[in-house]
């Protein structure tokens, strides 16, 4: 995954070295976005249990290059740990997968 870094509000972008996309900040809500990657050998899960644990509440789920069956297994277990911290989960560019995960 690539790295765009951490935005805070009036502060400049800053490049962390994270495997995640970007993580940033709505209002009061942190958000973390993740583009999955076949490519890499990361355990997605457990990032953003990390991220759910520090306080963060909106996590976008995007797929790079799964296919539909793997993606949307991947995704309902993202749903199940966002649940369990109440954080706001989001399927990015699938409806498809967010209405059969209840995101």
């Amino acid at each position: 995954m690539k790295v765009l870094g951490i935005y805070q509000p009036d502060q400049q972008a800053e490049v962390l070295n994270l495997d995640i996309k970007k993580a940033l900040f709505i209002g009061k809500n942190k958000y973390l976005e993740i583009i999955l990657d076949k490519n890499n050998d990361i355990n997605y899960l457990d990032i953003v249990s990390g991220y759910l644990k520090d306080g963060f509440k909106i996590v976008q789920l995007t797929n790079l290059n799964y296919n539909d069956k793997d993606f949307l297994q991947i995704a309902n277990k993202f749903r199940q740990l966002c649940s369990i911290f109440e954080a706001l989960f989001i399927v990015g560019f699938r409806a498809d997968i967010a209405v059969l995960t209840q995101a």
